[in-house]
């Protein structure tokens, strides 16, 4: 259960949301060092993951820290819910790419593409990146293909079902 209390200033939890919101890698590792909550909650915003989904390495170190990939925001977004809505808003390129990577993240730990922002009723990540998305399911149809044809070959062939 994350706690919604957002964190007294100067706290390390409250100088890991500043940095989060300002794309501060080395900002974010040394509150996170300090024993600032990977979860600290951002007020009106929500988790400190919502305002990093930009930054593709400070999601993956908050990830690393122990933040809840997939929490809801004060709107009851998901991450991937509410990066389809700032992908579609950002115009600069490189943002966007950056975006794409971190899309490319959540999705991997179990984040749902096909899920619209409950809150706002914006597109679905599949709608804001449609290649993005569709390369990540292939990556992952094949690795459950070849997870399963691994598992056939350990099968003894008396045992073996037929595919």
């Amino acid at each position: 259960m994350i706690d919604r209390t957002p964190p007294p200033p100067g706290s390390p939890s409250a100088e890991l949301i500043h940095a989060c919101v300002e794309g501060n890698l080395v900002g974010v590792l040394q509150a996170l060092r300090e024993g600032a909550n990977p979860n600290a909650w951002r007020e009106n915003e929500g988790p400190a993951i919502h305002s990093a989904l930009a930054w593709p390495r400070i999601v993956e170190a908050l990830i690393e820290a122990g933040a809840e990939p997939h929490a809801r925001n004060f709107w009851s977004e998901r991450p991937l819910e509410k990066l389809a809505s700032d992908y579609q808003s950002s115009e600069h390129p490189l943002e966007r790419e950056r975006m794409e990577q971190t899309a490319r993240l959540l999705m991997k730990l179990g984040g749902n593409a096909h899920r619209a922002s409950p809150f706002w009723r914006t597109g679905t990540l599949r709608d804001a990146m449609p290649q993005v998305v569709a390369e990540v399911e292939v990556e992952q149809r094949q690795a459950l293909l070849q997870h399963r044809l691994v598992a056939v070959d350990d099968t003894p062939t008396a045992s073996r079902p037929r595919l």
